[in-house]
């Protein structure tokens, strides 16, 4: 029997494949015996990523698979489930790569309670697909990541996939948090959930997270998943999202102009 955790995170991997049907100019997906790896040549590490799902996966082809993410040159992440041990701590070193805290894997069920409370004056709705900008700024304000890099990425084009929602909150026409739902299987996977730094501790955060679920049960996901940050974990398990596991996470910052 297939346990809520190995269910979960198949359903985070599942986004990474669809992401490669998005891009598939840029993007190169492989699932190869429980080694799961997508590259999009963006300097961005969680854009290129090596994950370990299962623990009987060949560590030759782990390498493998990391030697030749690590030979394209640009940043990316290495990630593993908790069950695949530390057989692979010579290769973070080999590598080179930052360990990073854990990532906690967490679910929300569509039939489970969703604690959020009523926030005055804020007002969350789904972005036009020619309007993605106003989610870029923000998250691109909130992460620091680069704006013409992701919007290279997230094009109006890509949001007009009956699969790819970009939602804001907005309070006095102002908007103060956003986040994407993208919808895969049963999946609704929630990602990029922000709040300036300015607005947080009013419960934006958490409202936008619940638009973007409910938002994947309307239109037919029966559980939601997400890595959480440090910072959204409390607001999370307060929601009523549950952890699955922690999946231990590397990454590398080397980009093309750094070797």
């Amino acid at each position: 029997m297939t346990s809520t955790a190995d269910r979960s995170a198949l359903g985070m991997v599942s986004m990474y494949a669809y992401f490669a049907t998005l891009w598939p100019e840029r993007c190169v997906y492989s699932n190869i015996a429980g080694v799961v790896s997508l590259y999009s040549g963006s300097p961005i590490p969680g854009f290129n990523s090596v994950t370990v799902l299962d623990a009987t996966a060949d560590p030759a082809t782990v390498e493998e698979v990391v030697n030749e993410m690590a030979a394209r040159g640009y940043p990316f992440t290495f990630q593993q489930r908790p069950e695949t041990g530390s057989h692979y701590d010579q290769l973070i070193t080999r590598h080179q790569l930052t360990r990073d805290d854990p990532v906690p894997l967490m679910v929300h069920f569509r039939t489970d309670q969703m604690n959020v409370q009523p926030v005055p004056g804020l007002q969350c709705r789904i972005l036009a697909p020619e309007d993605v900008q106003q989610h870029l700024r923000l998250v691109c304000t909130i992460f620091g990541m680069d704006f013409a890099e992701a919007a290279a990425f997230f094009t109006p084009q890509v949001m007009s996939d009956a699969g790819v929602y970009a939602m804001v909150g907005e309070v006095d026409g102002g908007i103060v948090s956003t986040g994407v739902c993208v919808l895969v299987d049963e999946w609704a996977g929630l990602f990029s959930i922000g709040t300036l730094a300015e607005q947080r501790g009013h419960g934006y955060g958490a409202a936008i997270t619940a638009a973007c679920a409910h938002l994947g049960y309307s239109r037919g996901a029966s559980a939601s998943v997400l890595q959480a940050s440090p910072m959204g974990l409390p607001v999370y398990e307060r929601m009523g999202f549950t952890v699955q596991e922690s999946w231990s996470r590397a990454y590398r910052v080397t980009t093309p102009s750094d070797l």
